[in-house]
């Protein structure tokens, strides 16, 4: 072990080869438990991703734009597209800090100068099996909305971080946004994402921290915002403002409630700006497509984790010398991709033959009338080959 005088430090310790070979022993039952979990997990999400799609498409077909004034009762229960200003007479205040603004909503942000520790790990294999392991934990400052734990620090001595926020973040929501005559929900309000910042005077003083001063657009707890110590804070506050929106939701009364499809998905979608149905709904079919192929993604790599922790016992025993290990490390890799590849494939289909079986039907019959003209085409070359002959 050694210690730098920068904040670096760095550990190195040996495993011999029979340590090393006790540790893989534990891939042997991690492995299938990942395996077994991975398979779960596909399965789950292509059953999400099916019925996120059915519900967006049968909402599609069944939603209806209307007025946002007056209130047509005739829509009652209907899912309903509306577009219009979305607006509140209130001016929401945060009152640890006395800023205010006519906003759907205000946030509060708190961020403290923290320390955090990164971890680098290299290794070395040995001759006989036994490995070097390297271990380079570096800290430096940054600023972080939450609050980062310093007891479980390699080094903590030093690297002392304050328990709690002296202030926490908060979020303040209109009560009474309307959309024309409709009541605006804080769960649709919250939806609105295009936030801006809200700069706050120079000179204004909190009434809560008598030490809080007003800097670069909010608030700073130190001593010197030039050179800020850990324990240093800083408040920034951000809002959306009263504006244009599209709400697609259920009609109940004059609020918006989410809609609950034949599956008993919900649906209750807002969108600055004026904006089609068709839009919303295109918008959240991507969003639904793409977090499928990012849980196949992560799927295929943990099956391929999963394959291979069984292996590992078998590098283990061929890095007595090290480039055989090397090269038993590569093949095993390999097979442990295949395998996991064949597993996701198999996975995956067996999901659509469950969830989406006309679908497979078809993907079936097109691979099987493919295979078979190849076969075809195959056989009748190899018939002309003697009839040249």
């Amino acid at each position: 072990m050694a210690a730098d005088q920068d904040d670096t430090y760095v550990e190195t310790t040996r495993t011999s080869w029979l340590g090393r070979l006790k540790n893989s022993l534990a891939g042997l039952v991690v492995g299938p438990l990942v395996i077994i979990g991975c398979i779960w997990g596909l399965a789950w999400n292509e059953g999400r991703s099916l019925r996120t799609a059915e519900a967006l498409h049968e909402g599609q077909r069944l939603v209806v734009t209307v007025q946002d004034a007056p209130v047509d009762p005739s829509f009652d229960g209907r899912l309903v597209r509306v577009s219009g200003e979305a607006k509140t007479s209130e001016v929401l205040a945060d009152p640890l800090f006395g800023v205010e603004k006519n906003a759907l909503w205000l946030r509060r942000e708190a961020e403290m100068y923290q320390w955090k520790e990164q971890e680098k790990t290299t290794s070395e294999k040995n001759l006989g099996g036994s490995e070097t392991t390297k271990t380079t934990y570096t800290y430096s400052k940054v600023w972080s909305s939450s609050p980062i734990s310093s007891t479980d620090f390699k080094r903590p001595t030093g690297h002392s971080n304050p328990g709690s926020f002296r202030v926490s973040g908060e979020r303040f929501v209109a009560s009474n946004a309307r959309l024309g005559d409709f009541r605006l929900s804080e769960s649709l309000l919250t939806g609105l994402q295009n936030e801006g910042m809200v700069v706050v005077p120079e000179g204004q003083k909190s009434p809560a921290f008598a030490d809080a001063q007003a800097l670069d657009g909010g608030f700073y707890f130190g001593s010197d915002p030039a050179n800020p110590k850990i324990g240093d804070m800083r408040i920034r506050f951000f809002a959306v403002v009263p504006q244009s929106v599209t709400v697609i939701a259920a009609q109940i009364g004059d609020a918006f409630e989410p809609y609950a499809t034949s599956n008993g998905y919900p649906i209750e979608l807002i969108s600055p700006g004026i904006r089609s149905a068709e839009a919303l709904f295109q918008d959240k079919l991507e969003e639904n497509v793409l977090i499928t192929w990012l849980i196949r993604g992560f799927g295929l790599l943990f099956l391929w984790v999963g394959f291979s922790a069984p292996m590992q016992i078998l590098v283990v025993l061929a890095d007595v010398v090290p480039f055989v290990g090397s090269v038993v490390g590569l093949g095993t890799g390999f097979v442990a991709f295949i395998l996991g590849l064949v597993t996701w494939t198999i996975t995956i289909a067996a999901a659509w033959l469950a969830y989406r079986p006309l679908h497979a039907a078809a993907l079936l019959g097109v691979v099987g009338i493919v295979g078979l003209l190849l076969v075809r085409r195959r056989a009748r070359r190899t018939r002309a080959v003697p009839a040249a002959a």
